[in-house]
């Protein structure tokens, strides 16, 4: 099956998207690691649109992935975080704790408090 979800940062008081940064979407996994979906670079309205698909985050195989492969284990709709980035690459905020269960959502906010988007230089105007 493919998957579309948008994920959109935003600064939390003000409500303004954070342009031009960086974010990764993420499959959480309880017995391994987390499945990488990507990673985009924030649009003018502070948002990245990531495609997936089912082989992109099963970890076992059971029933029939986007290729007609067997899939055997349990592991079939993701549980969805976004990471969001500073200019250096480095993780600065995960909404890991919060991950969606059981659901490929199509939208996903991510609220990045002033004083966090000030200090990594996330702030830029918008045209």
């Amino acid at each position: 099956m493919k998957y579309v979800t948008t994920v959109r940062v935003l600064i939390a008081d003000s409500k303004k998207p954070v342009i031009g940064v960086n974010v990764g979407l993420f499959d959480r996994d309880e017995n391994s690691e987390d499945d990488s979906l990507g990673t985009g670079t924030t649009n003018k309205f502070g948002e990245f649109e990531f495609h997936y698909k089912t082989q992109d985050f099963t970890d076992d195989r059971l029933g029939t992935s986007d290729d007609g492969v067997k899939i055997l284990g349990r592991d079939t709709v993701p549980d969805l975080y976004a990471v969001v980035y500073n200019r250096e690459g480095e993780a600065i905020l995960s909404t890991r704790d919060h991950a969606t269960q059981n659901k490929a959502s199509l939208h996903i906010t991510v609220y990045v408090e002033q004083n966090l988007a000030a200090q990594h230089s996330l702030i830029v105007a918008a045209d």
